[in-house]
């Protein structure tokens, strides 16, 4: 594909939308991809690491991308995006009293190494936990699937030649958010996107600009997958998919200033008009749609005297009679039996499905219709497998994060029936927590894990049940020999980022230049396709 630019962006890095951590990619992991990516919801995966030290019983908010937080970006960040530092104030008074490194940088291509390094600059022993967080996000929580029968062709709404507005918009030269004309985005329609015309013409209602469809002459191409004198000769029907939409509100004052001023809009009605479409090019003819704001779908007999297939595989269809807007979803292609026996269902993407089992390298969190496993290796110390059954970890109680006993486990139980459990957002969070981490007066520890993107999915044996000790205590972590910490240090080199910066702001100019790079996220939509792309979407 020309103009892609995977190199500048590797398939682990600080993506997330959400949380500050490390995430992957999955779909730019495989072999021969490069961004942007075709724009569906499986390419849209990402997969998110966040790292959250605490002190004991306390309240460490989470590490969220949107608000402010005591975790910060700090100086330890590459150019490449492959090596990451935050830093946590730990609550002991200024920053620099307690607080925790967090590092994160790749051992290879599929494997990246979580170092974080707790500092105690108190005067009495802290006791302290590490939790990690693992889940899977979508671009979107759900989408309508489109269930076929054998023999139907489907063209999807998003995937037209080429639209036209009988009136001009002044925006049609470049569109709002490097979109694509007349493509929207929304879960009711198949995989998520549809044809219409949503871009907001509010600050311009003088313009009287109408949805498409609500003028004579706004026009739409698509190219069937197979020649019109095909079709006619197997028997093929068209069918559309479509709703309908009312008029805008034209004249008066712009939507920002009705806002200002207090001005509430008029609701819109339906005109009670049947509208009518023209069909061109591979099919002419003349037919008639009905007022729904529902999805609906409508098989047209193209042996109707209205209606025939005619040649080629450009399909124009063109507003005559409209009094309402349009947005279509996709043609359909087949027999009449067959056309009438499809069906369109809604599909959960959140939560992702996600098997979590104890195995020998540590914890396996396997996302099967994603088709990626990873691997959390904790070394060093014992670690609790915990699950939070929500996409928002604000909805995790924070004395259940910070406690690592089992009693604790019930992360998003309330202390008493007075509330009700938080539900803010569909999805699971993997937890792997460990505790005891005592960090003497004036001193340091350090706790490692690596986490790996399993490529290969083989298949691995999982480790017997926990018994009671390990239910109370936890299993043991990797054993970490003075070899492999030196090699894990290795890592991190100790060099200066910006070694011609004065040394009384180099500390502000590394941690300003940590914040700029790490102000990236994934996915972001474009002319049908995802990008990472450096935004205002992070730290307002």
């Amino acid at each position: 594909m020309p103009g892609t630019f995977s190199s500048l962006f590797p398939a682990w890095g600080p993506y997330s939308k959400t949380y500050m951590g490390i995430s992957h990619l999955p779909a730019l992991a495989a072999p021969g991809t490069a961004l942007p990516l075709p724009a569906t919801m499986d390419n849209g995966a990402r997969f998110d690491c966040v790292v959250h030290p605490t002190l004991h019983s306390s309240f460490q908010p989470m590490p969220n991308t949107t608000t402010a937080s005591t975790c910060h970006p700090f100086v330890d960040m590459s150019g490449d995006l492959t090596r990451v530092h935050y830093r946590y104030e730990l609550g002991e008074g200024p920053g620099e009293r307690a607080y925790a490194d967090v590092r994160f940088a790749p051992l290879d291509t599929d494997s990246v190494l979580l170092r974080t390094e707790f500092v105690n600059n108190t005067e009495r022993t802290l006791d302290c936990v590490l939790n990690y967080f693992l889940t899977m996000d979508m671009p979107r929580e759900r989408v309508a699937r489109a269930q076929l029968k054998q023999g139907v062709l489907m063209v999807a709404g998003q995937d037209h030649q080429g639209v036209h507005f009988a009136t001009p918009r002044p925006w049609d030269g470049q569109q709002p958010d490097a979109t694509r004309a007349g493509v929207l985005r929304d879960g009711a329609f198949v995989d998520g996107y549809g044809f219409g015309d949503r871009v907001s013409c509010e600050h311009v209602p003088h313009l009287g600009l109408q949805p498409w469809g609500a003028q004579p002459g706004d026009s739409v191409t698509f190219d069937l997958p197979l020649p019109a004198d095909v079709l006619r000769q197997r028997g093929y029907h068209l069918a559309l998919r479509y709703r309908t939409v009312p008029r805008r509100e034209t004249g008066g004052p712009s939507g920002f200033a009705r806002h200002a001023m207090g001005i509430s809009s008029v609701e819109a009605v339906q005109e009670d008009i049947v509208p009518a479409l023209l069909l061109s090019g591979a099919a002419e003819g003349q037919f008639q749609l009905e007022n729904t704001p529902e999805l609906s779908l409508l098989v047209l007999d193209m042996a109707d005297k209205n209606l025939a297939w005619q040649d080629g595989r450009r399909l124009v269809l063109r507003s005559n009679q409209m009094q309402c807007g349009l947005e279509i979803d996709c043609l359909l292609l087949g027999t009449r039996e067959a056309l009438a026996q499809c069906t369109f269902d809604a599909q959960a993407l959140l939560p992702a499905p996600v098997s979590v089992q104890a195995v020998a390298r540590g914890v396996q969190v396997d996302y099967p219709a994603q088709g990626a496993r990873y691997v959390l290796s904790p070394y060093g110390a014992a670690t609790r497998l915990r699950m939070l059954h929500s996409g928002c970890l604000e909805d995790a109680e924070p004395m259940r994060v910070s406690n690592p006993h089992f009693t604790f486990d019930e992360l998003d139980a309330p202390f008493s029936g007075s509330f009700p459990r938080k539900r803010s957002k569909p999805g699971t969070w993997v937890n792997v927590v460990t505790g005891d981490i005592l960090v003497p007066p004036q001193g340091r520890a350090v706790r490692y894990a690596v986490l790996t993107f399993d490529r290969e999915r083989d298949a691995v044996a999982a480790l017997p049940p926990a018994d009671w000790q390990q239910h109370v205590f936890g299993r043991p972590g990797l054993p970490l020999d003075d070899v492999q910490k030196q090699q894990f240090d290795l890592a991190f080199p100790a060099t200066a980022l910006l070694p011609a910066a004065p040394k009384d702001i180099r500390q502000g100019m590394d941690i300003l230049r940590a914040t700029l790079l790490q102000n990236v996220v994934y996915p972001i939509y474009t002319k049908q396709g995802w990008i990472a792309h450096f935004t205002p979407g992070k730290r307002w």
